[in-house]
C-alpha cells in the first residue's frame, strides 16, 4: 500500500499591498476643501465689485452741476446738489424743501395748499445748509430740468 506523503506548504504570508483609497479620499477632501474656498472667495470678491458697480451706476446719473429731488421714505422731499454718494448715505448740498404757507405765516391764512420754498438752515436749531441722508430713508431721487418751478425759485433765491 502506498504511504500517503504529505508535504505541508510553507505559511503564505499575505503582502500587504499599500492601498489606494485612503490616499484618494484624502486628496478628494483637499480637491473639496480647496473648491469651497475658491467659491466663497469668488462670493466675496464679487459682492464687493457689485457694490463698488452700483454707487458707480447711480454716480452717472447724476447732473454734476445740476439740481436733485430726493424723496424720503417719510413722504418728504429736499432738494439740493449731491455731492456725494455712497453705499450708506447720500450728502445733499444747498438745501431747500417745501413747506406749507399756513405753518409759516401768522397773520392772514393763506390759500390752501399754498407752498412755500425754506432754505435749510433758518429753522430754530440752525443747522448748516447740508444734508447727509441714509440710503435706506430713500424712496428715489430726480435730477431736475433748469427749467422747472423749483429751480428757478431756488436760483431766484440765491
Amino acid at each position: 500500500m502506498p504511504q500517503d506523503i504529505r508535504f505541508q506548504r510553507p505559511e503564505q504570508k499575505q503582502i500587504q499591498r499599500p492601498s489606494l483609497a485612503p490616499k484618494l479620499l484624502d486628496n478628494t477632501k483637499k480637491v473639496i476643501i480647496w473648491l469651497v474656498i475658491l467659491i466663497i472667495l469668488a462670493l466675496i470678491i464679487s459682492f464687493f465689485v457689485n457694490k463698488i458697480r452700483n454707487v458707480d451706476t447711480a454716480n452717472q446719473y447724476l447732473l454734476s452741476d445740476g439740481w436733485q429731488a430726493v424723496f424720503l421714505n417719510n413722504d418728504q422731499t429736499y432738494f439740493g446738489k449731491i455731492t456725494t454718494i455712497n453705499d450708506e448715505v447720500v450728502v445733499l448740498e444747498s438745501v431747500y424743501y417745501l413747506q406749507d404757507q399756513k405753518d409759516l405765516q401768522a397773520g392772514p391764512q393763506p390759500k390752501e395748499g399754498e407752498l412755500a420754498l425754506v432754505k435749510l438752515g433758518s429753522e430754530v436749531h440752525g443747522p448748516n445748509n447740508l444734508m447727509i441722508i441714509p440710503k435706506t430713508s430713500i424712496t428715489f431721487i430726480e435730477n431736475l430740468k433748469d427749467t422747472s418751478a423749483i429751480v428757478r425759485a431756488i436760483e431766484k433765491n440765491n
